[in-house]
């Protein structure tokens, strides 16, 4: 629990830190900071990265049900941390072990619910909802997750920097109550 919450804090400052480095519309702005840093202000992503972001976590979500590293390779950083029910990655290496290992199977993953927080123009929180069946040691569940990654584009490219999946608790309120 006190991991969890360390890296609930973690996300909490590196996302408020991001967004008071921003430049908001009615401040104050130096010459030098209006003209270095023009759409900085304008927190609206594009319809083109959502898209493609969708289709990355899609394609991971995919290859993780058929233990296929190849998307993990070219979507995520070196030092990602992916934190899900009942575990723990601390970078690339760490994330390729898990979805290696065959211990359980899972199928039919179906993400749903897609929603954009633009933090920054190289900074977006992708959240959405995730539903797949996990088969452990011949017992099958129903598993229903609410997941956020935050991507970063470094050199032109999209890479997620930080991904979390919450179980949904049998029995919980789909309203968040």
């Amino acid at each position: 629990m006190k991991k969890a919450i360390r890296s609930y804090c973690t996300l909490f400052l590196l996302t408020t830190s991001v967004a008071f480095a921003q430049t908001t519309p009615g401040s104050a702005q130096s010459a030098d900071n209006a003209s270095a840093a023009p759409g900085i202000t304008s927190m609206h992503g594009d319809a083109t990265t959502e898209a493609s972001l969708q289709k990355m976590e899609t394609e991971l979500a995919q290859a993780a049900a058929v233990n296929d590293t190849a998307p993990f390779t070219k979507y995520i950083d070196d030092n990602i941390l992916a934190l899900g029910p009942g575990w723990k990655a601390t970078g690339k290496a760490e994330v390729m072990a898990a979805i290696k290992d065959t211990t359980c199977s899972t199928t039919s993953p179906t993400l749903a619910g897609f929603s954009y927080k633009w933090i920054s123009p190289d900074v977006v929180l992708v959240t959405y909802s995730d539903s797949y069946t996990m088969t452990c040691k011949g017992k099958t569940t129903q598993m229903n997750e609410h997941d956020s990654s935050l991507w970063q584009r470094k050199n032109g490219q999209w890479m997620s920097v930080f991904h979390q999946a919450t179980a949904d608790m049998p029995g919980s309120m789909s309203s968040g109550s």
